[in-house]
């Protein structure tokens, strides 16, 4: 995804030099924000599976004195790529508002800052299950492991969706 990002430089060949430039730097600037996005995302991901697969979620609540410290780094990651999504998108926004004398590169713009609020979605989801972990009240593992597959298939419907924002937004490239 940051590389069709970054791709949109090469749209801006209409209006003003100025706004170009504009543009240009919200879209790297979004793409910063992507890069360091994506390395909390493979830090999420590694703690993610090796502390909550499912055997572990079974184990639940025994196991949550351990659990505990996972779920609240969990929990910290997740606002971290939550803020740094929302931050990623505003850019891609004004870019978007920038680049209305261009359509194409308005549209790719817009279709990226979409794509990027499903990421956040995916996010949210995945508070919940992290919160259950740390909430003393919930002492059912099958609660907790439900909350985990309604997280997953969640990711899982926002990833397709964002798929197919992020194909709409390649084709505009395609076809310039």
């Amino acid at each position: 995804m940051i590389v069709v990002v970054g791709l949109m430089s090469s749209l801006t060949s209409c209006g003003s030099k100025t706004n170009d430039e504009d543009v240009n730097a919200l879209v790297g600037h979004a793409n910063q924000l992507l890069e360091q996005e994506a390395t909390i995302t493979r830090s999420w991901r590694d703690e993610f599976v090796t502390i909550f697969p499912m055997e572990n979620r079974e184990r639940f609540p025994s196991n949550r004195k351990m659990l505990r410290p996972h779920a609240e780094n969990q929990l910290r990651l997740l606002q971290e790529k939550e803020e740094l999504l929302l931050a990623a998108v505003a850019k891609l926004k004004k870019a978007s508002a920038i680049a209305a004398a261009n359509q194409k590169e308005k549209r790719f713009a817009e279709l990226m800052a979409e794509s990027l609020g499903k990421d956040v979605e995916i996010v949210r989801s995945f508070r919940k299950p992290m919160k259950m972990v740390l909430d003393e009240t919930v002492s059912d593992a099958q609660l907790l492991k439900d909350s985990f597959a309604e997280a997953g298939q969640d990711a899982e419907l926002k990833s397709k969706e964002r798929d197919a924002l992020q194909n709409d937004a390649k084709r505009i490239l395609e076809n310039r």
